[in-house]
């Protein structure tokens, strides 16, 4: 909604206190369909990455495997190797609760017992949701060396 105009960054620091970029951004989603009222949800994302300041100029580093980038979200359950893991980065789509279950999803356990008759489902997920902002559906990534993840498994999806 509103166009370019419609996302705000409010609240994101460049560099924040220890060095990395955080990006705050908020925006609505509206999708006005015919026969139906028009839907609109809020979404409010949030990254944290270090800054790229350039590379060796050999190019070659150290050769060890624990110097590579991965990434882990806020509860810190599993390290990504892919920052576009399917657990990383939500598809949702909005959908009726009937259908929701229906097609097996059962109610989230932050938000589920809002939900209207029009809900988000993420197709890769178990639980249907009452709003885009439910802390089920948030993800807060980090960007560590592999080194840092230190008694974490790998992602089953992307990890393999």
């Amino acid at each position: 909604a509103g166009g370019k105009t419609g996302i705000l960054l409010v609240g994101s620091e460049f560099p924040d206190e220890d060095g990395d970029i955080l990006l705050r951004i908020t925006y609505t989603i509206e999708i006005d369909t015919p026969l139906l009222p028009t839907m609109s949800w809020l979404v409010e994302e949030e990254i944290h990455q270090k800054p790229y300041l350039g590379h060796k100029e050999d190019g070659k580093g150290d050769g060890n495997p624990e110097d590579i980038y991965v990434y882990v979200t806020d509860n810190r359950e599993v390290y990504h190797v892919n920052r576009n893991c399917t657990h990383l980065v939500l598809k949702i789509r909005p959908g009726t609760k009937q259908e929701a279950v229906a097609e097996g999803y059962h109610s989230c356990e932050y938000c589920g017992k809002d939900a209207g008759d029009v809900v988000l489902i993420c197709p890769e997920g178990r639980a249907y949701h009452a709003r885009s902002t439910c802390r089920g559906l948030r993800r807060t990534v980090h960007r560590i060396k592999k080194s840092e993840a230190v008694g974490l498994p790998p992602c089953s999806r992307c990890g393999k």
